[in-house]
């Protein structure tokens, strides 16, 4: 499944420089774990010499894997040390989509000239899905009549964007627990999985050895019977033998 367009331009975009400023070998294994790219995606890109290379078979690859694509390859870049690239993709240049509903977060301020009674202070955002996932920067606007103080309204700006780095921050550690407590989940279900092949491997064992004990109690049956019939014949023989010894006259 492709890739969504609005993802894939970004990634298109930016394609020369995420594959010099990653490694993918760092990846996949995050990848892997949240079902983007299967067992063999994660060898065939895994034994490819070149990092270059490397990084380009595995962004062809994302191109082709669905929805959830982009987000989790950003994550796995904030996840693996790659923040700063992964914010690189969100800087205003890059901007395709604005959602008024995401929460916001300042990034750098800048000026813009307005009419001769204001000035426009301009301050990028950077826009999170619910789920933490940076998506988007967007440019908000504050006008502010020319006679008040610009570097007050430049310490306002800067202290809104310190509280709001601040809300980063717990948001990506937020994420980094959860993270965390999904690997936890997940060694867990490699352990279940370990113990259900464990009792699997059991159940065959015993039932081989059922088989094998009804096929010896079939035999044993088998010749119990032979060994009734046997008995009845010579039972009957004897029998016969009394009668006929019965019937015989006594000359004497």
């Amino acid at each position: 499944m492709p890739m969504p367009k609005k993802d894939s331009e970004i990634l298109t975009r930016n394609f020369t420089y995420l594959e010099n400023n990653i490694d993918a070998s760092h990846l996949l294994t995050f990848l892997f774990q949240r079902f983007i790219i299967n067992d063999e995606d994660m060898t065939r890109i895994g034994k490819i010499v070149n990092r270059t290379a490397r990084n380009t078979e595995l962004l062809q690859t994302l191109l082709h894997r669905g929805d959830r694509a982009w987000s989790a390859f950003i994550a796995a870049m904030r996840d693996r040390g790659y923040t700063e690239v992964a914010n690189d993709l969100f800087l205003p240049n890059n901007v395709n989509v604005s959602n008024p509903n995401l929460v916001p977060s300042v990034v750098s301020p800048r000026l813009d000239g307005g009419s001769e009674n204001e000035l426009t202070l301009a301050v990028y955002q950077q826009s999170y899905r619910e789920s933490g996932e940076a998506s988007a920067y967007t440019l908000r606007s504050v006008r502010t009549p020319a006679n008040v103080d610009l570097q007050e309204q430049i310490n306002i700006v800067s202290d809104e964007n310190e509280q709001l780095k601040v809300t980063i921050e717990e948001k990506d550690q937020a994420i980094a627990e959860k993270d965390q407590t999904i690997a936890e989940k997940d060694d867990t279900i490699i352990k279940l999985n370990q113990e259900i092949c464990s009792l699997n491997d059991k159940i065959e064992r015993l039932q081989t050895e059922e088989n094998k004990n009804t096929q010896k109690i079939t035999e044993l049956r088998k010749e119990v019977a032979t060994l009734q019939d046997e008995v009845n014949k010579r039972l009957l023989k004897l029998e016969k033998g009394k009668s006929q010894a019965t019937q015989t006259p006594n000359f004497q």
